[in-house]
């Protein structure tokens, strides 16, 4: 099941990052499929392939938000990230009564 919009292909991460993919490229794919987004054939290639309806329609709508509105997507997603971070280090903040 592909969404529209979403091609069905697959790929060798070294064609895409064009030079031999790196341990970080690796771990990255690793995530993805863990995660249940891709899958890697025998052959090493990487096919987009959610492993239910519910990634297929989370995929759909970020793939619909960043093509409407990227800045914005790209500005929550590392708010988000951001807004983790803060509150990791808060928890070790001294509080004084």
């Amino acid at each position: 099941m592909t969404e529209p919009g979403v091609p069905k292909l697959s790929f060798d991460p070294d064609e895409v990052i064009g030079e031999p993919a790196d341990e970080a490229a690796a771990r990255f794919v690793a995530g993805l499929q863990t995660s249940g987004l891709v899958e890697v054939d025998p052959e090493q290639r990487v096919r987009y392939k959610p492993a239910s309806e519910v990634l297929a329609a989370h995929v759909a709508t970020l793939d619909r938000l960043y093509r409407e509105r990227p800045v914005t997507l790209i500005r929550v997603i590392y708010g988000l990230r951001d807004s983790k971070i803060r509150s990791f280090a808060d928890a070790f903040r001294l509080r004084r009564k």
